[in-house]
């Protein structure tokens, strides 16, 4: 009876051991895989042109990129979200920027895209949660209102590169 209580708890401790390695691998690689994308996608320099990131997208053979949908309707909640607010002061812009955030961080979280695809969305990500973080930070009406505007451009420009 021994003998067979120490192999079903040898069995468990190996199965075990081997599953954690497994999941401990596939974390590696998620992580090594996320470095390689943000080393190799995001722009050369932190002052780089507003639409620096249109030099750096590609398409898909000249075809837009397909993105999930969860990735689609966070930016279509963005443009939404900016088209629907009335912006007269600057804690309407700040506000607006939280509302931006939360999609940002939505579409990060629910992303499921991989290889190119993938990089290609951090390129277009990248600038776009700049500005955002500008947004939530804004001082006067005047800057709330110019970064707003460029948000939206940027958003308007997803539809170039994906689908």
């Amino acid at each position: 009876m021994k003998n067979i209580l120490f192999i079903i708890t040898l069995t468990a401790i190996t199965f075990s051991c081997k599953e954690t390695q497994k999941s401990e691998q596939i974390v590696n690689e998620k992580i090594e895989t996320s470095q390689q994308i943000k080393n190799s996608t995001l722009p050369k320099t932190e002052n780089a042109s507003e639409k620096s990131w249109m030099n750096e997208i590609s398409l898909n053979n000249g075809s837009k990129w397909e993105a999930n949908p969860e990735t689609t309707e966070g930016i279509e909640n963005m443009i939404q979200a900016i088209d629907q607010n009335k912006l007269k002061a600057v804690t309407d812009f700040q506000e607006l920027g939280i509302k931006l955030n939360n999609e940002k961080n939505y579409i990060v979280e629910k992303c499921t895209m991989e290889g190119p695809s993938h990089d290609n969305l951090h390129v277009f990500l990248y600038p776009l949660i700049n500005k955002i973080k500008d947004l939530m930070t804004v001082n006067s009406v005047t800057e709330g209102s110019k970064i707003t505007t460029n948000i939206q451009a940027h958003l308007e420009g997803y539809n170039l590169y994906f689908h």
